[in-house]
């Protein structure tokens, strides 16, 4: 029987604080509940996302043109079966390393959607 994978994300840049702690927690209760689920967890501690500037290079393969730490992510983001967000609020909102990461990841996961014969579908803008 194939296990589950299981994406934390802390997404606070203080790396081992109180997101990452509860997260932490809820990843290993995750593992102790059922021996089908494989954790792993990602910190944006020291990680750098820049905005999506929507230049839709990703239209061409399915990667963003942007390189920094946004391409070790997604990729780990459309493996995992089941992603565990652990965000601090800012501001009445999100850090705005996820909301960099979150924006860029919309646009690339409409560029991977497949036309059915195993192609990219390309969209006009």
């Amino acid at each position: 029987m194939k296990s589950l994978r299981l994406l934390g994300i802390s997404a606070s840049p203080r790396g081992k604080g109180n997101s990452y702690y509860l997260l932490t927690i809820a990843c290993r209760a995750a593992e102790e509940a059922t021996q089908d689920v494989e954790t792993e967890i990602y910190t944006f501690e020291k990680k750098n996302f820049a905005p999506c500037v929507h230049c839709y290079g990703c239209r061409e393969d399915g990667q963003c043109v942007i390189r920094d730490d946004f391409q070790s992510l997604a990729e780990k983001w459309f493996a995992a079966d089941v992603i565990l967000y652990s965000v601090p609020v800012y501001h009445m909102s999100i850090p705005g390393q996820l909301k960099c990461f979150l924006d860029r990841l919309g646009v690339v996961a409409m560029a991977r959607e497949k036309d059915g014969k195993g192609g990219l579908i390309h969209r006009n803008s």
